[in-house]
């Protein structure tokens, strides 16, 4: 093979055009540039200002040592390259693989028709590899426009790469690394910050990175250990460990599973599959198909719907769902305001806030686990049976109250209640069926309508305050994706608008069964009301009849009947706006409350009508009476109106405030109130064991003020 070899500098400029064979460059002594070629006739080289030309094309096979500062450059090599030990390297075309080692500068690369192999390397720019290419230690940037097969990057400073047309392995990038479509599989390491613009057809692996945002990804896609995720559609399931910050994402075809992410908030669209997340910050889905988990949240978590079964268990903040298509599991809970329509069975174990207001709509059996000190006023409807220590009912409307009873559950149950704890301090049951009265002014299935209305109107509020979020979410998000904002906040306004009328529905349906359970029986109500260890039982007439002999009692001149009676059945939580029809007419009306004499000590109880919707309660003055507040309006209540401050003595005046508020129709205090029963007693209108239930509720209304629900 000729060689020849031509004098230089140190940091000569070695250039070439054409070589029809292989190209070979390795570095060699300081000061001389050497070729060898496998043409007999030779090259010629010569010098100029910036080092050496060699001249004409290059026949065969050539073989170049230049000194290790020098910089090679060359238009085609037709068959394949090597190069070590330069301080820069170019070449615009190479017909075959190309490898380079221990390049102290930049690489450049037009198009080569094999593959790539580059070891070493300040920066690296590439056109189009129709081979595979492998890159490693590259100290800047990588810049690839395209690669025809799989793509393996190694220890990078940052990568840029429009198109990878096989599979993606990309680790150690210390900065950005920008991809715009990737058709294989992905598997990321250790890397910065990553973006890929376009889709991705494979699977995608990721580990121990930082911020990661994809696009559309048509596979699965894996996370373990990154500081967040952002991904816009997954055709495929998405799993992920040990995440920072965030994982968001549009629409996910497949399941959703996360763990050990208790910092994280996770942000999505929908997911067509099942979702499993134990510990995270906070949870917003707007809509899942199957069945979701949740697990040791230490904030909110915001439902659109679920298709399937919902679990909760460990919820740190406040908990929302629009619908529930399956059972819902709810477990040390700390508040659930807004939970739509539960198709199946509920099964509820959590400590409820003071003052908080639950409200659930059940389409089969229910099943409440109460803690020893639980303080709760509970409020049902319920289709079946009511089981529970000390507690047992045909179903129909029940009320109970635990402890103090600061906070409220209200529940429409289509299936049978179980309660599971203590017993309750006071409790109340009436029979499912239609009163006797109930045309008379009042249907009981009323209260369900209402109710349901009601709850209807704020899931409804809800749900369009939740598309409004999902509104914006899409839209920031959609920014964040150099997407169209527009697009993706209209589809999300228009699920949330199927959501509310879905809400809406469902809680229609429910009421209509309940008013068709209600308008079944025609019977009277059978009452259970149970204080303490003591039991009474009867029919719900027995009741009216006596409200109605309160009212007589006032009109004859008993100071404090209507109160005591009303006051003591309202401690039951028995509703006070339905009376059924008496056995004999009603009394006439009488003319409405005029305010209060001012005579000391007591005035007389002015006549008033035998409706007792609208009792006075001293000290303060009356409020109008309130609808039945269960889960379906038809529920007994319990702890509905102010009581009278127990603290102050029986026999204080009950005037001292009376400057203060509006004057009341009477000024019975509760010892008047306690004296009216015996009264009526003493006339034959009410039965001993009547005045005993009565005065019982009295005391056990002493014990605290009563709850204002309204």
């Amino acid at each position: 093979m000729p060689v020849q070899q031509v004098s230089v500098g140190e940091t000569p400029h070695v250039r070439f055009g054409r070589c029809a064979g292989s190209l070979r460059i390795e570095p060699g002594e300081t000061g001389i540039v050497e070729v060898w070629t496998e043409a007999d006739e030779g090259i010629v080289l010569e010098r100029d200002d910036q080092g050496v030309v060699i001249q004409g094309m290059i026949t065969g096979d050539c073989r170049l040592r230049a000194p290790s500062a020098a910089t090679v450059s060359g238009e085609v090599v037709e068959e394949g390259v090597f190069v070590a030990g330069m301080i820069s390297f170019s070449l615009n075309s190479a017909g075959d693989d190309v490898r380079i080692e221990g390049i102290g500068e930049t690489v450049t690369l037009g198009r080569v028709e094999g593959d790539l192999v580059v070891t070493r390397a300040a920066t690296l720019r590439v056109g189009d590899v129709e081979g595979s290419a492998q890159i490693t230690a590259v100290e800047g940037a990588v810049v690839v426009h395209r690669v025809e097969d799989d793509l393996t990057i190694n220890d990078a400073g940052s990568v840029e790469v429009q198109y990878v047309d096989g599979d993606l392995h990309l680790s150690g990038v210390r900065d950005d690394a920008l991809f715009e479509r990737i058709d294989g599989d992905v598997t990321i390491e250790r890397v910065e910050r990553l973006r890929v613009t376009d889709t991705i057809d494979g699977d995608v692996r990721i580990n121990r990175s930082g911020v990661i945002v994809l696009n559309d990804v048509a596979g699965d896609v894996g996370v373990n250990e990154v500081q967040s995720l952002t991904v816009g559609a997954i055709s495929g399931t998405l799993h992920a460990d040990g995440v920072a910050e965030v994982v968001r994402f549009r629409d996910l075809d497949g399941d959703l599973r996360l763990r050990r992410s208790e910092r994280a908030a996770v942000e999505g669209g929908s997911v067509s599959g099942d979702v499993r997340i134990e510990q995270a910050r906070t949870v917003m889905l707007g809509s899942v198909g199957d069945n979701a988990d949740m697990r040791a949240i230490s904030g909110d978590v915001s439902l659109g719907s679920v298709g399937g079964d919902a679990t909760c268990i460990d919820i740190g903040g406040v908990l929302n769902a629009g619908s529930i298509g399956g059972d819902l599991t709810l477990r040390s809970v700390s508040s659930a305001t807004h939970i739509g329509n539960i198709g199946g069975d509920l099964t509820l174990a959590m400590r409820f806030a003071p003052d908080s207001t639950m409200k659930l709509n059940v389409g089969g059996d229910a099943r409440v686990e109460l803690l020893p000190d639980a303080s709760l006023t509970l409020r049902a409807t319920v289709g079946g049976t009511v089981r529970g220590p000390g507690v047992a009912a045909s179903g129909g409307m029940f009320s109970a109250v635990y402890g103090e009873g600061a906070a409220l559950l209200e529940l429409l149950v289509g299936g049978d209640l179980s309660l599971r704890g203590p017993a309750p301090r006071r409790m109340s049951a009436m029979g499912e069926g239609a009163s006797q009265s109930a045309s008379a002014g009042q249907p009981p299935d009323d209260d369900i309508g209402r109710w349901a209305e009601r709850f209807a109107e704020e899931m409804g509020r809800w749900g369009e305050q939740f598309g409004r979020d999902m509104s914006r979410w899409a839209e920031e998000f959609s920014r964040e994706m150099g997407g169209r904002g527009d697009e993706w906040a209209r589809r999300s306004q228009r699920k949330a608008e199927r959501l509310r009328q879905r809400i809406e529905r469902d809680m229609r349906e429910a009421a209509e069964r309940a008013r068709e359970r209600a308008q079944r029986e025609g019977h009277p109500r059978r009452v259970h009301v149970r204080i303490n260890d003591r039991e009474w039982r009867f029919d719900e007439e027995r009741l009216e009849r006596m409200k109605r002999e309160a009212a007589a009692a006032a009109q004859a001149g008993i100071i404090g009947a209507i109160e005591a009676v009303e006051r003591a059945l309202e401690s039951l939580g028995i509703p006070r706006s339905r009376p059924p029809h008496p056995p004999h007419p009603p009394h006439p009306p009488g003319p409405p409350h005029p305010s209060r004499p001012p005579h000391p000590p007591h005035p007389p109880h002015p006549p008033g009508p035998p409706h007792p919707s609208q009792p006075p309660h001293p000290p303060h003055p009356p409020e109008p009476p309130h609808p039945p507040e269960a889960a379906t309006g038809a529920t007994i209540r319990i702890n509905v109106t102010q009581a009278p401050d127990a603290s102050a003595p029986a026999d204080e005046p009950a005037q001292a405030k009376a400057p203060e508020q509006a004057a009341p129709s009477s000024s019975a205090t509760l010892e008047d109130q306690r004296a009216a029963i015996l009264r009526m007693v003493a006339d034959g209108r009410i039965t001993p064991e009547e005045a005993d239930l009565l005065l019982e509720a009295l005391g056990t209304d002493q014990e605290r003020p009563f709850r204002n629900d309204e």
